[in-house]
């Protein structure tokens, strides 16, 4: 499913990545470990375009992502960044729904969808759907992350450091519901972290 094969990058003449090989098969999920200023972000953002790699190869499904098109790529990927980043004049429901809403998907299924997956990460529906992000705790919000990142049924699911932030109870409780989500849906998956825990 994900291939990276000695994937580098600098910045002037500091490699901030470099030489990075693994696989990732299908349905997996791999955490990427490393403290703080070791590049993991940066490692995400090159699977999914959003850096290019100045040296070695990434591979999705055996297609080298130099030759897709960044944009219509970045819509197969779901991907949490730090610190969430949920639009903050937009309803819990709008947050969730922007991906379907870009591909122009039929409102009732971008509707249904949203629902569907608020229910799976443990904010029902009726109660959550019409709310705004300050409305949220850090866990609930982060949970909304991870609903945004599924919504267009992504092939490949990116964790920047989504407990970073995070008290440690909140973490906790967060890491097992990822756990189940992985799960139930068996979508690959990579997570960075700096947390052992």
């Amino acid at each position: 499913m994900i291939e990276l094969d000695q994937v580098g990058k600098r910045y002037g003449d500091t490699w901030v990545v470099r030489g990075v090989s693994m696989t990732v098969a299908r349905g997996e999920l791999v955490a990427v470990l490393g403290e703080s200023g070791s590049g993991k972000t940066t490692l995400l953002r090159m699977i999914n375009r959003l850096v290019e790699p100045d040296a070695g190869t990434v591979k999705l499904d055996g297609r080298d992502v130099r030759g897709e098109d960044p944009v219509a790529l970045r819509r197969t990927i779901g991907y949490v960044i730090q610190h969430v980043g949920l639009l903050p004049h937009l309803s819990v429901a709008a947050n969730v729904a922007m991906v379907p809403r870009l591909l122009r998907w039929p409102a009732d299924q971008i509707a249904a969808r949203v629902d569907e997956l608020l229910d799976v990460v443990g904010l029902p529906a009726a109660t959550y759907r019409t709310r705004f992000p300050d409305e949220l705790s850090g866990g609930q919000r982060q949970r909304v992350g991870v609903a945004r990142a599924l919504a267009a049924r992504p092939h490949l699911l990116l964790l920047d450091e989504p407990f970073g932030a995070l008290d440690p109870i909140t973490r906790v409780a967060l890491q097992d519901e990822l756990r189940r989500i992985h799960r139930e849906i068996g979508l690959t998956s990579i997570l960075v972290t700096h947390d052992m825990v």
